[in-house]
C-alpha cells in the first residue's frame, strides 16, 4: 500500500507520466551523475503551441486529450529507459538526456516534434472547418558539457530560452542554445574580448541553431 502510494505521488495524474517532484529528483541525481563522470547532459524542453487558443475554443476536456496524446508520442520518441520525460507543467513538458552530446539530443527534440505533427489533433466529436487546429510543439534543447561551476537550473534555463526562441522564430520547431562552460576568472575577461556581435564567442564556433518543420535544426539562424 505504501509503495502504491509513493508510485502515485510522484506520478502526474492528468499524462500518466512523472510528474515535477519526480522530474526534481531525477534532474539532481543526474546532475550528480555527470559530475562524477564528466559526461554532457542535455535537456529538452517542450511546449504545446497554440494550446491557450485551443482550450479556449475546444474546451478543456479536448485540451486534456491532447496533453494525453502528446505524452504518449513522447514517450516513444526516447531512446531508452534512460532517458527521463516528465511533465513539467501545464503543457510544458521536460526530457531528461543522460550522458548525450548536442547532435543526438537535438535529433531526439527533432523526433519528438515529428511525431506529434505527424499524429496531429485528436479526433474532434464535432469538427468544424472554421476552427481546425493541428497541434505541433516547440522544443528547446541545451547541453552542458562541464558541471563545473554551474547550477542545474541553468541548463533547465537555457533550455527553456531555446523554447522561447523556437516560439519567436514561428512555432513548431526545435532550437538549440548551448550552456557555456564556466571560464575560471583570469579566462572569463580574455574570452570576453572575443565575442562578436552576437553573442557568441568565436572560439567555440556555433552555439545557438534554430530550424523550421521542414528540416529541422540547420547550421543557421532560419
Amino acid at each position: 500500500m505504501n509503495a502504491r502510494l509513493e508510485l502515485l505521488s510522484i506520478i502526474d495524474n492528468l499524462t500518466g507520466l512523472a510528474n515535477r517532484r519526480a522530474y526534481e529528483a531525477k534532474f539532481d541525481e543526474m546532475w550528480r551523475l555527470a559530475e562524477q563522470t564528466g559526461s554532457p547532459l542535455s535537456v529538452v524542453v517542450m511546449d504545446v503551441d497554440h494550446f491557450k487558443v485551443l482550450n479556449d475554443i475546444r474546451g478543456h476536456l479536448y485540451g486534456d486529450e491532447v496533453l494525453r496524446r502528446v505524452s504518449s508520442l513522447l514517450v516513444q520518441a526516447l531512446r531508452s529507459r534512460a532517458d527521463f520525460a516528465a511533465r513539467f507543467g501545464g503543457e510544458e513538458f521536460v526530457v531528461l538526456l543522460p550522458d548525450t552530446a548536442e547532435e543526438s539530443a537535438i535529433r531526439v527534440g527533432e523526433r519528438i516534434r515529428r511525431l506529434i505533427e505527424m499524429a496531429g489533433s485528436p479526433p474532434q466529436e464535432q469538427p468544424s472547418d472554421e476552427c481546425l487546429m493541428w497541434v505541433t510543439v516547440s522544443c528547446g534543447v541545451s547541453t552542458c558539457y562541464s558541471t563545473a561551476g554551474r547550477r542545474r537550473e541553468e541548463l533547465l534555463e537555457t533550455a527553456d530560452k531555446a523554447m522561447y526562441r523556437a516560439k519567436a522564430e514561428g512555432r513548431n520547431r526545435v532550437c538549440y542554445r548551448l550552456l557555456e562552460p564556466k571560464l575560471p576568472p583570469e579566462r572569463e575577461g580574455r574570452e570576453n574580448g572575443r565575442h562578436g556581435d552576437d553573442g557568441r564567442t568565436d572560439h567555440s564556433g556555433e552555439r545557438d541553431r534554430c530550424g523550421g518543420e521542414t528540416g529541422g535544426v540547420d547550421g543557421g539562424d532560419a
